[in-house]
């Protein structure tokens, strides 16, 4: 189980540079597209709001992952039924959370291609229909691997003795 654990956590911080850079990445192009003319400026909406998020979630996963892991290190060593009581109640509020992200991230990507498709070239609802299916692809890649890597890891504790 020990593992698991850690195997787990260190995927964490994996996902949070991820989350991280692919937010420093959509902060940067809505630098970059202020640039542009002013039409496909409304393209900044869905890059910096989701940017914002993107790079927040990354860096509260760089900040907090280790001590999380230690302190769950020790309590797995302590109080194994305690521990494995906690975590998969946290990783059923996390799953749950998992779910319902997922269904925001297609609607998000739903509202991107039908403003795309129902807007005329060079309007300001294209471009946040383009922003919309980019920001709302990349968080549903991040969440899957993130939903994937929490799967993997109740089963292991499911598993305990």
């Amino acid at each position: 189980m020990h593992e698991a654990l850690i195997s787990y956590f260190t995927g964490e911080k994996q996902g949070g540079l991820w989350f991280l850079g692919t937010g420093i990445v959509a902060l940067a192009i809505g630098g970059w597209v202020c640039r542009h003319p002013a039409w496909y400026r409304a393209i900044l909406y869905p890059l910096l709001i989701v940017g914002m998020i993107q790079a927040g979630a990354g860096l509260v996963l760089q900040l907090r992952t280790n001590s999380q892991a230690a302190r769950l290190e020790k309590q797995l060593f302590e109080n194994p039924a305690e521990y494995k009581a906690g975590e998969l109640s946290r990783l059923e509020k996390t799953m749950l959370g998992f779910r319902v992200f997922k269904v925001c991230w297609l609607l998000m990507i739903a509202a991107g291609v039908f403003l795309a498709y129902r807007s005329p070239a060079e309007s300001p609802r294209l471009a946040v229909g383009i922003g919309l299916i980019a920001q709302g692809a990349a968080m549903l890649v991040l969440d899957l691997f993130a939903e994937s890597r929490a799967q993997i890891y109740a089963e292991a504790i499911r598993e305990m003795g």
